[in-house]
């Protein structure tokens, strides 16, 4: 049985990754790590439920150098600078706390810099529409909404 993507869902992931992509290219961060925990990852993503119980590699010293999560409600934007080189850090962090942040690591997370994006970019007009789909994958990572298998299982 194949299980495919709502229209929704489908257009949620396009948005989501479309901003991911601006995020690295303006604020230059580095989210590369070594292939051997990307296969280590790929391996995890296979198993049953992976999306809430298995751990993944998430290199988090360049975005911690963006936003300081103690500045995050305080809306200072700090861009990384292409002088310093930034030590890679590897942790292994559950996709919620990827997407979310972890505060006891001072990882303020993907969503945040999106947000902190979109404001700085002035995306007043589409912004509602915009979190209400950061909110559905927030939802769908921590497991309030479940994925497709898991809703037919």
């Amino acid at each position: 049985m194949d299980i495919q993507l709502t229209d929704f869902e489908n257009t949620c992931l396009i948005v989501a990754l479309g901003l991911i992509v601006n995020v690295i290219n303006h604020f230059d961060v580095n989210f590369i790590i070594p292939i051997t925990l990307a296969d280590e990852n790929m391996k995890r993503a296979h198993y049953r439920d992976a999306i809430l119980k298995e751990k993944f590699w998430f290199n988090t010293a360049s975005i911690k150098n963006v936003i300081p999560l103690k500045d995050i409600e305080k809306n200072n934007y700090l861009k990384s600078s292409n002088d310093s080189y930034i030590e890679p850090k590897y942790e292994e962090l559950y996709v919620h706390e990827i997407f979310g942040g972890k505060p006891e690591s001072n990882f303020p997370g993907i969503y945040s810099l999106i947000k902190e994006f979109m404001k700085i970019k002035e995306y007043n007009e589409y912004e509602q529409q915009v979190l209400d789909i950061l909110e559905f994958l927030m939802a769908r990572a921590s497991g309030q909404v479940p994925t497709g298998a898991s809703f037919i299982r």
